[in-house]
């Protein structure tokens, strides 16, 4: 997700973000809205690229764990609802996360708009809970678009991530005399 959004406030407790991390299966985007031709990850770095280092963490896909966060925030008085933004390039994405969401036990309001309608509620009047949006990354700028996006004080962190390790990590990538460094 990019961010939090101001339509909700819900959205911005991580029980909530992960809760939509263990429910949206990559796999099921890629086969109702890609045909199965989407590059499908669970981690940061994809396993193809030259970057990818063997035992980094995936993020797994569990909605049973999901739905136990669902309820959770639920009996702490969130109404279950959540608005997710789309754009209509790719018509079957809010439908295939629509029913990820929903099969977790949350009530969703699919918004599909042309894309200059949906960058600006997201990137500019930030008015949205959720938004079908992400960013690629490729193995020619992989450290420029991680300092970029990751940065705690990039003025290009639009995502909102702020985390002195990984500005660490940063620094010590910018650092390293070559690539096996």
């Amino acid at each position: 997700n990019n961010n939090t959004g101001t339509h909700s406030p819900s959205t911005s407790d991580p029980r909530f973000r992960q809760a939509v991390q263990l429910a949206i299966d990559p796999e099921q985007i890629s086969e109702r809205a890609y045909d199965g031709q989407m590059l499908v990850q669970n981690s940061l770095i994809h396993p193809d690229s030259k970057w990818y280092t063997e035992g980094v963490g995936e993020f797994e896909v569990a909605p049973d764990a999901a739905a136990a966060l669902v309820e959770e925030l639920k009996a702490e008085g969130w109404d279950g609802n959540v608005r997710l933004e789309c754009p209509d390039t790719h018509p079957d994405v809010p439908i295939a996360v629509e029913a990820a969401l929903e099969a977790v036990g949350m009530s969703v309001d699919s918004q599909v708009a042309d894309t200059n309608t949906h960058i600006a509620a997201i990137a500019v009047n930030k008015d949205f809970d959720m938004g079908c949006w992400g960013w690629n990354i490729s193995d020619s700028a992989i450290w420029r678009q991680l300092d970029f996006n990751f940065r705690s004080d990039s003025t290009a962190n639009r995502i909102g991530h702020a985390n002195p390790a990984m500005d660490e990590a940063i620094a010590e990538l910018f650092a390293a005399a070559d690539d096996d460094a």
